[in-house]
């Protein structure tokens, strides 16, 4: 009983010490004595540590839009109810400088990504109110993120670096193909993409990237682009062979113009809705009649399966396809 009382008092006393110590070796100390907190100065270790945590210039907030109402004080802008995941909610202010993103609908029931400048002031409310900068949709298996991009093409939070790969395979196109030759160096960059690797920071190859300086969308593509409908689309570069054969991506370009591809490991084999083509094989078989001839066989390169861009028009008699100024053309016959 008594070694145990010991053991209390010493503890106590050890207690005492260090609150003491803490309070003493602190700005703590100086609140103590009746000194400004302000007047108080802070550790080199402690202002470096501050100085040295990375931000992000945007974040974004995802949910489902729930009212779309005019905004109280600003003219032509809407004030947007906006249901994240769990409980969250937000309010979105979009005005008429806000941009939105291709296929975005403002309407209640879609799923939208409010855009904002964590740099610029926010009202203290609940639940919390954006100022929206930009507007996307989400997509199924792909990220998205906004950011100042510095000259190494890391951003400014430190998680996400932009690989356009050295040897130039990849090119940035705006939406009617036009080569955009700027660099997105030490700009502010809204970037899609489908994977990144496990490292820090994450490296990936965007599919999509928004300049936000320049108010741009550009598509990273190959040399040769292909625009479907008009626009770029992301994919490898078409080639041409030694006979002058158009070859093409078939899976970027056949999804983008809406086709379900499939590919078959077994046979070696890609089903683009009725037809099935195997690489390696001069023929084609449409739905169940007998194979005809493509005029040049399937090939695989750097993974992807290629085929010639007479495919698209051919084969798929209901869409126009051409090679001009470089560029692959595959567009919807108009209906006349």
């Amino acid at each position: 009983m008594i070694l145990k009382n010991k053991m209390n008092v010493k503890n106590i006393t050890m207690g005492l010490l260090l609150t003491s110590f803490l309070i003493g070796g602190t700005p703590l100390a100086s609140l103590a004595d009746g000194k400004a907190l302000s007047t108080v100065p802070y550790s080199d270790t402690a202002l470096e540590a501050v100085a040295e945590m990375k931000y992000a210039h945007y974040n974004g907030f995802t949910g489902k839009i729930e009212s779309v109402e005019p905004h109280h004080s600003i003219p032509e802008a809407f004030m947007i109810r906006v249901q994240g995941e769990g409980e969250a909610i937000a309010d979105f202010v979009v005005t008429k400088s806000t941009v939105l993103a291709d296929q975005v609908k403002l309407e209640v029931g879609t799923t939208v990504t409010g855009w904002y400048d964590t740099r610029k002031p926010m009202i203290l409310i609940y639940p919390p109110q954006y100022t929206i900068e930009l507007v996307t949709t989400p997509e199924e298996g792909m990220s998205q993120k906004a950011d100042y991009f510095d000259e190494t093409l890391t951003s400014a939070d430190g998680t996400l670096k932009l690989n356009l790969e050295q040897d130039g395979s990849f090119k940035l196109w705006d939406r009617q193909g036009q080569l955009y030759t700027e660099s997105l160096a030490e700009k502010h960059l809204l970037v899609s993409y489908s994977y990144s690797t496990r490292s820090i920071p994450a490296q990936t190859v965007p599919q999509t990237v928004y300049v936000i300086e320049d108010q741009k969308w550009l598509t990273i593509a190959g040399e040769k682009p292909v625009l479907i409908n008009g626009e770029v689309i992301h994919a490898l570069s078409a080639f041409v062979t030694d006979d002058q054969t158009v070859m093409v991506p078939l899976r970027a370009a056949a999804e983008a113009l809406g086709h379900e591809v499939t590919w078959l490991p077994e046979t070696q084999s890609v089903m683009v809705g009725k037809a099935t083509l195997t690489i390696g094989q001069d023929a084609y078989a449409f739905a169940r009649m007998a194979h005809k001839p493509l005029g040049t066989a399937p090939v695989l390169k750097d993974g992807r399966t290629f085929v010639p861009l007479s495919f698209f028009g051919e084969i798929l008699p209901e869409l126009h396809a051409e090679m001009s100024s470089g560029k692959i053309m595959i567009a919807a016959n108009s209906e006349d």
